[in-house]
């Protein structure tokens, strides 16, 4: 009867490290997955800049030929409706600017919080698999305390 409670005791403080074992891996894929989607925000932002410098270089390349239509056209691109239309071109492509900057800050907000959520799961499948080796631990010793209180009872 002893070496079946040992036994038993055994099995269940195996189960309990294997449980913990199964947490710690899945906060390790977790933090694995937080990681991976931080590094995707931050190249998003990199790309972003990256696409900024590709359009200002398109941008440049037409003023010059927005200047040379004006020119040929017989106005002065740099006074009265020249410089007006130069000027709200202007204009149009620093908002363009804007608008490809928010909107990958935004994306990169949205992909950092996924990140915390990834994290936080991890944390919390830790959280659980100690808590359920623990339950387990704790009911192989009131096992424990059963089967020998009703041995010394016999």
């Amino acid at each position: 009867m002893l070496a079946g409670m040992a036994l038993s005791y055994a099995g269940s403080q195996a189960a309990a490290e294997a449980q913990e074992v199964a947490g710690r891996w899945n906060k390790k894929v977790a933090e694995r997955n937080a990681s991976l989607l931080r590094t995707a925000a931050e190249d998003l932002l990199f790309e972003s800049k990256l696409d900024i410098l590709n359009f200002q270089t398109q941008y440049r390349k037409f003023e010059k030929e927005t200047e040379s239509a004006i020119m040929k056209s017989g106005f002065d691109a740099y006074s009265g409706t020249g410089l007006e239309i130069l000027l709200a071109n202007a204009d149009q492509a620093d908002e363009e600017i804007r608008r490809i900057d928010y909107a990958s800050r935004a994306r990169a907000r949205d992909i950092r919080e996924q990140a915390t959520g990834v994290s936080l799961k991890g944390d919390i499948a830790m959280f659980e698999a100690k808590a359920s080796a623990n339950a387990t631990r704790t009911e192989a010793m009131a096992t424990l305390l059963s089967q020998g209180s009703k041995m010394v009872d016999a």
